[in-house]
């Protein structure tokens, strides 16, 4: 009898050992699935915010560039985001003082929201020196060039290494630049600094120096033409030649006919109070050699196909053109200005009134201002750093002073933003 008890209660203890054992190993596998659900719900939740970080990366880069661009910096909204893929962002700009600026970019996959923020300060300036400038609008045609150069160093093709001299050819307008395809500024553009100036910039074009939008408007001096008791009217008939200056000089009308050729010498003050007509194959030279030559042309400036317009010196301060005429539009053609000669062109041309087109075939080295600007395509204008006033370059733009991911990050609701 002895024996059954203790057989029995050896069973009952095996049977108690198994149950214990049972447990034990139940207990170990829902733990294992346990966390083998945590590990996958945390890999989710950490792919999902890193989904979400590099979406307010990305962000806060085009921001950035758009920033330096000219730009507010501000992309989309939490309602209306910016898509990126299957990811969203969009980027507020907060200031924080009068200089420095906040870009809070903020990131989403749909489910994870990520914060960064980019602290930046404008050190921006204006330039004031441009190789081109007109107050209403600048049209660059394809193919045409803009460059710069000192003639104080020597020669323009002396300064030239590959595909141009130096790299201060700016352009500038109060109001809108249309650039077209294969047009190369080695310099920078600078638009209207209202909010509807703009920039168009076709296809394959270079602005080595970017763009961006003036901060005041830039005002072209007037003209002040002086006045001399006038010679009457001029006319150059072929195979003569007619010498002007030194001195001041005044004419109502200057006309050179074909084979012939007008010399002026500086220094000199040569006003023509209606119209001058340079005729094909006819020649202008300006020597000034002894002083400055300045040229106010009060109507019309016509400077017709296979006419010449040359200098004895290659310095481009020595000479300056003043266009005192008045156009109502850009498409105005009276009084008639015309740059069609096949020339190079040492000096200043300033024309605060008209709408001025320089031909592919007048080159121009020095600078040119004028209401409206448009150069054809393959014209070249060079722009001698010697006419500086100390306005080549802005500013170094915005520089980044500190970049963060921000706390707050969480799991959105739903379908998030």
């Amino acid at each position: 009898m002895n024996g059954d008890v203790l057989c029995r209660a050896r069973r009952g203890s095996a049977l108690l050992t198994a149950i214990v054992i049972t447990t034990l190993i139940g207990t170990l596998a829902m733990l294992t699935v346990t966390a083998a659900t945590r590990s996958q719900q945390e890999a989710a939740a950490s792919s999902s915010e890193l989904a979400a970080f590099y979406a307010a990366e990305a962000g806060l880069n085009v921001a950035w560039v758009e920033l330096q661009n000219g730009g507010d910096g501000v992309l989309g909204s939490a309602d209306a985001p910016e898509k990126l893929g299957g990811l969203d962002y969009w980027v507020e700009v907060n200031a924080v003082d009068d200089d420095v600026t906040a870009l809070v970019a903020t990131g989403s996959d749909g489910h994870a929201l990520s914060r960064v923020e980019l602290i930046v300060r404008d050190e921006s300036s204006e330039i004031t020196d441009f190789g081109i400038f007109g107050d209403r609008g600048v049209t660059l045609r394809s193919n045409s060039n803009i460059d710069s150069y000192d003639s104080s160093l020597g020669t323009y093709a002396s300064q030239v290494s590959g595909a141009y001299a130096h790299a201060n050819g700016n352009i500038g307008s109060n109001e809108d630049i249309a650039v077209s395809a294969n047009a190369k500024v080695y310099g920078y553009a600078q638009y209207g600094p209202d909010a509807d100036d703009t920039i168009s910039v076709a296809s394959n074009v270079t602005l080595l120096d970017g763009y961006g939008a003036a901060q005041t408007q830039v005002v072209l001096p007037a003209i002040t033409a002086p006045s001399y008791a006038s010679s009457g009217a001029l006319t150059v008939n072929g195979g003569s030649t007619k010498t002007l200056g030194p001195g001041n000089v005044q004419y109502t009308s200057i006309t050179t006919k074909s084979n012939s050729s007008l010399l002026v010498k500086g220094p000199c003050n040569l006003v023509i109070s209606s119209a001058a007509t340079v005729s094909s194959n006819s020649t202008w030279t300006f020597d000034a050699t002894n002083g400055p030559i300045q040229v106010y042309a009060l109507g019309s400036f016509d400077l017709r196909s296979n006419s010449t317009m040359a200098t004895t010196s290659k310095d481009p301060t020595t000479l300056t053109l003043n266009l005192t005429g008045t156009h109502a539009t850009s498409g105005s053609s009276s009084p008639k200005i015309d740059f069609s000669s096949n020339s190079e062109f040492y000096g200043t041309i300033n024309a605060p009134n008209l709408s001025v087109v320089i031909s592919s075939n007048f080159e121009v080295f020095g600078c040119l201002k004028a209401r409206w600007i448009e150069l054809s395509s393959n014209s070249k204008l060079h722009f001698d750093e010697k006419l500086s006033n100390g306005g080549l370059e802005a500013g170094s733009g915005y520089e980044i002073l500190g970049w963060r991911p921000l706390e707050g990050a969480m799991l959105a609701s739903g379908e998030g933003p």
